[in-house]
């Protein structure tokens, strides 16, 4: 997983019947190209996706879909991707007790080193930090 620009603030943004109001606004103000792109990432986070092919199944070529992905959501349509990777896996590592080599399987990740590097980027400690902290009392 290559590093994310952690100079901007990441608003996930994503359609689910939970979000707060302001969330699902900015949800209906997405472009409707964006909104499949992004719902087919969370339909399976595990499986490659390639910008050719998400571009052509929205009709755009792939530049434009990059383009468009930095006007609306200020990233690329791949740092998105492997945004929505690391909040999942942070999920995962909250609320389960699957391993993290599990984990990264889940999210569409094979090298357990990168995703350890790219989550501390993030998140500002190692996945096991990460769950370690979850488990201390508060």
């Amino acid at each position: 997983m290559n590093a994310l620009p952690t100079e901007r603030p990441f608003r996930l943004i994503r359609p689910t019947a939970r979000t707060a109001p302001p969330q699902q606004q900015a949800w209906r103000r997405l472009d409707a190209r964006l909104q499949q792109v992004i719902e087919r990432f969370l339909a399976d986070l595990s499986q490659p996706y390639y910008l050719k092919e998400l571009a052509a199944a929205v009709q755009l070529c792939p530049r434009q879909l990059g383009r468009l992905f930095q006007q609306e959501i200020h990233f690329t349509p791949l740092q998105y991707l492997k945004r929505l990777r690391l909040e999942k896996a942070a999920e995962l590592l909250r609320t389960t007790d699957d391993g993290i080599k599990e984990i990264c399987g889940q999210i569409g990740c094979e090298d357990i080193s990168q995703f350890g590097a790219a989550f501390k980027r993030v998140f500002g400690r190692t996945p096991r930090q990460y769950r370690q902290q979850r488990m201390r009392p508060t």
